[in-house]
């Protein structure tokens, strides 16, 4: 529509009256007003409204829209499809998001759900999506995912195949998931990190709040979240709520099965497993259940009611609206609300236990140990270092004494070790500096003024490069990161005087900040 851009960024003008033109532009495409192309366009100086009189041209009508745009038009199709269904998929073995490709199967089992997944998914003509989360617990609803996001999903093998609108919704809710564990409200599951060899935000249900509840992306998709009845060898799920479930169009369902009867050991040629979401097609109260394995999206699997009655672990029912959740709500006994409620709550302390444990292993592992080479080479020990900073909480790490261990490495380290920073990254610079706070000044005496410049260099870029990976990691503005560095390599490299409390200044600052982040 001829005007839209224009009319889009002088909302947003309004919104944010102090924010510069590339800031208005960061919004609009956070909010995925904008595609990332059109940012690029705008921040490179292409007018508003040339943009909209090109978009509102077709383009094989248009004369030359390469040109006009500098590249913006491709000749090419583009070179993935959306055609805002859910086609058969399959799960990849390196991602554990079951719990995602199940929940999406179970609604493309309803004619409800389906519509809810089309009016999710909006395709531009340049390849890119932008998927809509109703149920979004942010202010953001809108993830847009390029094509080279989904081009570049596919070839990592990370991700589903057979269908690309499957692709987009993994590749939004990992941007969601991201977002929620930046702004604190979640937790990300980091169980799975060793299973599948990568930080996964959307394995084993993505993240969890303090009450371990993980990401519902039918809730995301619909606005409504879904009921999870657990089932049990203490407590036994009423018949009427079965009967209600059974042949009922108002809802959508995914189950887990038993991880006891995996451990017993399973008959090999069972066609279920624990630890595994499926997406329940069929559900016949008393005689037989149909179910989708994300693994196999063009197959369905047939249980006997018997077998599916006495294998089922939880079912997470997704109703149609808010009367049909009502219904099912009353129907489940309170004592298995509460036990429910309880089993996630020990989930959420469990993985919180395990999180704390997974860091201090890598700290006393392989941090400290890289700190401890970095500080022996200038000749810094144990009297002049702060161990007390250091605060371990697992119960196998928390009585660790880090002098302990810092005089074995000391003992292991050559003493001709040549001084040197190159081995500081965005892990170790919080902890070097909370052991030897003053380590900046340091290397100022250590070079004897701060004359020296290029040598002096060479020593703290590393650090100032490292405090702004870090910054970026915890979610720092980016403007405050590059201010930062600008603001220490001025002093740097500065020909005739290096003012060295500008620098020591400007890391005591960033440090404080990606602390306060970290907590």
């Amino acid at each position: 529509m001829s005007g839209e851009i224009q009319r889009q960024y002088e909302t947003y003008q309004k919104r944010y009256p102090l924010r510069t033109r590339d800031a208005i532009v960061d919004l609009m495409l956070k909010d995925g007003v904008i595609t990332p192309q059109t940012a690029k366009k705008i921040k490179s100086g292409v007018s508003l409204f040339l943009l909209d009189n090109v978009y509102s041209l077709s383009i094989e009508k248009a004369e030359s829209p390469t040109n006009i745009m500098g590249g913006y038009f491709q000749n090419t199709k583009p070179k993935t499809k959306f055609n805002r269904k859910i086609e058969p998929a399959f799960q990849s073995i390196k991602q554990g998001d079951c719990w995602l490709l199940s929940d999406i199967n179970s609604l493309n089992q309803t004619e409800w759900g389906k519509r809810a997944i089309y009016n999710a998914i909006i395709p531009d003509k340049y390849g890119g999506v932008t998927i809509k989360f109703k149920g979004s617990l942010l202010k953001q609803k809108n993830f847009y995912i390029s094509e080279k996001e989904i081009l570049d999903a596919k070839k990592s093998g990370l991700y589903s195949s057979g269908d690309d609108d499957m692709i987009a919704f993994e590749l939004a809710t990992e941007k969601y998931s991201k977002l929620l564990v930046t702004t604190g409200l979640y937790k990300r599951n980091s169980h799975f990190d060793e299973q599948f060899g990568n930080k996964s935000y959307i394995a084993g249900g993505g993240a969890y709040d303090k009450n371990g509840n993980s990401i519902n992306i039918s809730g995301l998709i619909t606005g409504i979240d879904d009921v999870t009845v657990a089932f049990t060898m203490d407590t036994k799920v009423p018949p009427k709520l079965l009967k209600y479930l059974s042949g009922n169009h108002d809802i959508a369902m995914v189950c887990g099965f038993s991880q006891v009867k995996d451990v017993a050991g399973r008959d090999k040629n069972d066609p279920v497993h624990g630890g595994h979401a499926y997406a329940i097609k069929n559900f016949v109260y008393g005689k037989f259940v149909t179910l989708i394995d994300p693994y196999h999206g063009d197959k369905e699997i047939k249980l006997s009611w018997n077998k599916f009655i006495n294998d089922v672990w939880t079912i997470s029912i997704s109703p149609k609206d808010n009367k049909t959740k009502y219904e099912v709500e009353k129907l489940i006994p309170s004592s298995l609300k509460n036990e429910r409620d309880m089993a996630l709550k020990r989930m959420a302390k469990r993985n919180d236990k395990m999180d704390i444990l997974r860091k201090e292993e890598h700290i006393i592992n392989e941090i400290f140990p890289q700190v401890s080479k970095i500080l022996l080479g200038f000749g810094i020990y144990g009297k002049d270092l702060n161990f007390d900073n250091i605060k371990l909480q697992s119960d196998i790490f928390k009585n660790t004494r880090f002098d302990l261990v810092y005089n074995d490495i000391k003992r292991k380290t050559p003493t001709n070790t040549n001084p040197s920073t190159t081995e500081v990254n965005k892990d170790n610079v919080v902890l070097l500096l909370d052991i030897k706070p003053d380590f900046i000044e340091f290397l100022d005496k250590y070079k004897s003024g701060w004359g020296n410049g290029k040598e002096k260099k060479e020593l703290i870029s590393p650090i100032i490069n490292a405090l702004a990976e870090k910054a970026k990691e915890v979610e720092i503005n980016t403007n405050i990161i590059n201010e930062f560095k600008t603001k220490c390599f001025k002093e740097l490299d500065a020909v005739l005087y290096t003012d060295e409390k500008v620098i020591k200044s400007e890391v005591k600052k960033i440090l404080q900040q990606i602390k306060a982040k970290m907590e």
